[in-house]
């Protein structure tokens, strides 16, 4: 009994207070009420309103700005459906639905516009997309739309993105993130813009139409990207702007459309302390091959949540598949103790190369390929080469260390070296995929110090009448050079010479712009400022290799004293590159071998033509 009173009482208290919403015309469940339309619509058209939430008795309010009276839109007593508005002229109107009574449950303002060119929305969130619209006479052959910061002058200042009407489908609408140009429509800046008609093909504006790209209280990030910019390339400065209560540190990343990528190491990490901050890209900054998106990350000093992303950036994945991929790696330093750390390294690096590169068809190793030069080293050398040479050819070159011990007994070192490495010569070249490989060495043991490499007059010959006979035979393909000393001036820790021949081997290289040198020696991290040396159009380029043994630190934070290389202090680390070649340009990722993960700070963009 006491349980049919309490009923009883819950039912009329329920009665009570569903028949106070109804005559005080309070929503019910109003987080479930809705209405979905485009903040801007054309004039002269009719437009379909989608609703949800209604009741029985609902219907659709419209009234123009000012008018206080709606005009009443019956809708069919379902929860959910659609409604067709009355062709409307240009103005500003209320959509308002009515579940009971006199007071409105939902409310939405509409833009109502005669331009023949608009966007489905007045403001635009930083970083988001929208729909461009042209009426069907306006779709001209020569006609173009331009996007342009309020204030611009056409034909004067440039215009960022834009996008040809024969383009368009026959609809007449397309997503703004199928605009072409320098800057991407989702990487413009908070501010005010003009949409602007071109009919001619040139800068003579018909119409132009104003919106706004707000900022939303997240920290948001745009990124300018020169006009000179190569392509798959994203060169530039990444600027952070800070919301309200903002964490202290957030990471940078690479990620796809379902969050962060995994096999990919962060760019960097930031501070929030100051209310703007500008991140520098590293020099020919590439855009992974998985990635889609930039993203913003909550974290602490150490570490990153990837699932706290709080801004996004969109980036053009590469859909490009490569001509032809090889790994680079340099000083592996064997030791004569087997289970030495170099020479666990050296095992890790070519197990991860099979592993994370199927498509590698040779791994070139860029000297320093024993630790002192012992025909012990070299011995183990051969049993660790042995191990997988059924798996992937490896190619190596002779270095400095590789010298270092027995000075002057030059016929002694090089046997040590063509016995257990099985090369054909301390110079040697060989083809892959059309594109000639040069492989170079010291051919003495140089006494003045234990540094530098002795390139002599017929080596030089040889590699004069090579590189001249691989241009003879395709001009528009690279030529990769390998030596294990780098050239002065050209990458990181190369300002002091260590190369006897230093400026006839730059002279002969200079001759090919297409000409590339990989360098190994000074053990920089693959994240350094200067590892890749662009020498332009008519000067080749120079790529540093890593180190697999062990890295140096070349920061100018660090007070170690550090090798002649001018390096600071040593650090724990093992790195190499993956080679992918393209028409026209190469794509250079960088490999640490430690974590098993790509370097998202380390991937490059070099033209060789």
């Amino acid at each position: 009994m006491r349980q049919t009173k309490f009923s009883f009482r819950l039912l009329f208290t329920s009665g009570l207070f569903l028949l106070f919403c109804t005559f005080f015309a309070l929503p019910i469940s109003a987080a479930n009420v809705s209405l979905e339309v485009d903040s801007v619509l054309p004039a002269g058209e009719s437009i379909f309103v989608r609703y949800t939430g209604a009741s029985s008795k609902s219907w659709l309010g419209v009234a123009a700005e000012g008018e206080t009276e709606p005009v009443r839109l019956e809708l069919d007593g379902q929860a959910s459906g659609a409604v067709e508005l009355p062709c409307l002229s240009a103005g500003t109107y209320r959509l308002s639905l009515y579940r009971y009574g006199t007071a409105p449950a939902y409310e939405t303002t509409v833009t109502v516009t005669d331009s023949p060119v608009y966007l489905n929305t007045a403001s635009v969130g930083w970083g988001g997309s929208t729909e461009l619209h042209v009426r069907r006479e306006e779709r001209k052959e020569d006609a173009w739309v331009g996007i342009f910061p309020a204030g611009a002058v056409p034909g004067m200042d440039p215009c960022p993105t834009w996008i040809y009407l024969r383009d368009l489908p026959e609809s007449g609408s397309v997503s703004t993130s199928d605009f072409q140009g320098n800057v991407p429509f989702a990487l413009l800046p908070k501010g005010e813009y003009q949409l602007i008609l071109f009919e001619d093909g040139g800068y003579s504006p018909e119409v132009s139409w104003t919106f706004q790209i707000d900022t939303a209280d997240a920290p948001n990030l745009f990124l300018f990207v020169p006009k000179n910019t190569p392509k798959n390339s994203v060169d530039g400065t990444l600027y952070i702007t800070y919301g309200t209560n903002p964490s202290k540190y957030y990471w940078i990343a690479w990620a796809d459309d379902a969050g962060v990528l995994e096999d990919y190491t962060p760019l960097g990490m930031v501070s929030s302390e100051s209310e703007q901050l500008a991140f520098s890209m590293p020099d020919h900054a590439a855009v992974p091959r998985e990635a889609t998106r930039l993203v913003l990350c909550k974290g602490t000093e150490n570490s990153f949540q990837k699932r706290e992303i709080v801004a996004s950036l969109p980036v053009s994945p590469v859909l490009e598949t490569p001509l032809l991929s090889f790994a680079v790696v340099s000083d592996i330093h064997v030791s004569e103790n087997y289970s030495y750390v170099y020479n666990r390294n050296y095992t890790r690096m070519v197990r991860d190369v099979i592993r994370s590169m199927p498509d590698a068809q040779v791994l070139m190793i860029d000297g320093d390929v024993t630790n002192n030069g012992k025909p012990a080293e070299f011995k183990i050398l051969g049993r660790l080469l042995s191990q997988f040479q059924d798996q992937i050819p490896q190619y190596l070159l002779l270095g400095n260390h590789d010298l270092a011990l027995n000075r002057g007994e030059w016929g002694t070192q090089l046997y040590n070296f063509l016995s257990y490495t099985k090369m054909p010569g301390v110079y040697y070249d060989f083809w892959l995929g059309g594109i000639r490989f040069l492989c170079l060495g010291s051919q003495e043991s140089v006494k003045t110090d234990d540094v530098s490499a002795s390139l002599l007059e017929d080596q030089l010959e040889w590699l004069s009448e090579k590189m001249e006979g691989a241009q003879d035979a395709n001009p528009d393909a690279p030529i990769f050079v390998f030596l294990h000393q780098p050239l002065q001036n050209t990458v990181t820790g190369s300002e002091d010479s260590a190369i006897l021949q230093n400026d006839q081997l730059a002279e002969i290289l200079s001759r090919y712009p297409q000409a590339i040198l990989f360098t190994g020696h000074t053990h920089a991290a693959l994240d350094a400022e200067k590892v890749l040396w662009d020498g332009g159009k008519n000067r080749f380029s120079a790529v540093h290799s890593g180190s697999v043994s062990s890295l140096w630190d070349f920061s100018e934070e660090s007070a170690a004293g550090g090798p002649d290389t001018g390096a600071k202090g040593i650090m724990e680390g093992s790195q190499g590159l993956k080679i992918e070649v393209y028409d026209g340009y190469i794509r250079i990722r960088s490999r640490d071998f430690s974590s098993g993960k790509w370097m998202g700070d380390a991937e490059r963009i070099l033209w060789y033509r």
